[in-house]
């Protein structure tokens, strides 16, 4: 492993960059309080974005010791595959992540290490939304789609064919992926599904495209039973107003007038360890 770091970024749970070292201008052309307040994972390519927020809730477990390699995206340097190390930051919530362009063939990729599901849950998402909604060139929609037959057969396990109904969620994760904004797709709970994309890709285009594949898996578009909403992604939005917004639209689709309470997630658990030794 390289004994020097090209760059090194102080960042929080949602890779918001607090300070950064290193040889910033050939890779981004930019100074370094120009970095400040930007996320890290947006100059990681699609395919990394869901590991990379693995491994930051990796962290703050305390569960993370692995040295991987990213694919990094950088304005002057392209795409590239780069080590990456994180070690304490300055608090519980802090980390810095150091990234080197040397000694990546002995590594593993940070996909082979943060294993799971290929879709995000709810937090998961919610970062990576706030993370692309700040970074983001032009505005964004986030789209929640909910299938009837899922949302009934895998929420109890019942039904004709589980096999076939396991299926055809992975196929309906995998068709909206291909037109994702920022590479992730949350599946917040049984037949619902989330995703970011460019206001040029139309919702009902999606749910087109999601009902061809559900045919194609033997289920007709009535059984399917798919209903969406679509509402602009706030550019302002931290992880916690994004994953709020996602649990109103996925109410609002279900039909019930209220919501009820919140439960303790992902994250007020990471706010529960701020100021602890």
């Amino acid at each position: 492993m390289a004994e020097t770091w090209d760059m090194s970024f102080l960042v929080d749970q949602s890779t918001q960059i607090m300070e950064a070292r290193g040889n910033l201008a050939r890779h981004f052309g930019m100074l370094q309080q120009v970095l400040i307040g930007k996320h890290l994972v947006n100059f990681i390519n699609d395919e990394d974005r869901l590991p990379m927020m693995r491994m930051m809730g990796r962290l703050s477990q305390r569960s993370w010791t692995d040295i991987v390699t990213v694919t990094f995206r950088t304005p002057m340097t392209g795409e590239r595959k780069l080590a990456l190390q994180a070690r304490p930051g300055s608090g519980p919530m802090a980390w810095w992540l150091l990234l080197s362009e040397s000694g990546v063939d002995a590594l593993p990729s940070i996909a082979a290490i943060s294993s799971g599901d290929a879709l995000a849950t709810e937090d998961e998402f919610a970062m990576v939304a706030a993370a692309a909604a700040a970074g983001a060139g032009q505005p964004l929609d986030l789209s929640v789609f909910r299938t009837e037959v899922l949302t009934a057969v895998l929420a109890t396990g019942m039904g004709t064919s589980a096999t076939a109904h396991v299926d055809l969620d992975q196929r309906i994760g995998e068709t909206l992926l291909d037109s994702a904004a920022g590479g992730v797709v949350a599946r917040p709970q049984p037949g619902h599904y989330a995703v970011m994309h460019e206001k040029e890709v139309r919702a009902e285009q999606l749910a087109v495209q999601i009902t061809a594949t559900a045919e194609e898996a033997g289920v007709s578009a009535e059984q399917l039973g798919l209903s969406h909403k679509t509402m602009p992604l706030p550019k302002d939005a931290d992880a916690e107003a994004m994953r709020d917004l996602m649990r109103d639209m996925r109410h609002s689709l279900s039909g019930r007038g209220t919501l009820p309470p919140r439960k303790s997630s992902f994250m007020d658990t990471l706010k529960g360890l701020v100021g602890r030794g």
